[in-house]
């Protein structure tokens, strides 16, 4: 994920599909551009976005994961999922957590 001030995402869209890099989609909002693509694109992405804008400042720059789907968790399944989270932030040596949980009211 790439994130950066700019006021045109087709700009930029275009910008990386000349360069060949695969982007699975690109948002923007309030001025700024985000680039999601797959992480073995993400130097390439980079390479591309810092070769056409060499004055470009990435406010995010990360292999992260995003989930494709989420799934929604209501009643017994909210306490069990809020509980194992709670065992994985106090466990040292675990750096980030992913998920795809959505909790339902």
């Amino acid at each position: 994920m790439l994130v950066f001030p700019h006021g045109d995402e087709d700009e930029i869209l275009e910008l990386l599909m000349m360069a060949d890099v695969d982007v699975a989609d690109i948002e923007s909002e309030d001025g700024k551009i985000t680039v999601y693509a797959p992480h073995t694109e993400f130097f390439k992405a980079k390479t591309a976005l810092h070769e056409a804008l060499p004055d470009v400042e990435f406010e995010v720059e990360e292999i992260t994961f995003v989930p494709q789907t989420i799934s929604e968790l209501s009643g017994e399944d909210v306490e069990q999922f809020e509980k194992f989270m709670d065992l994985l932030n106090d466990c040292d040596d675990v750096q980030e957590i992913y998920h795809n949980a959505e909790i339902a009211e």
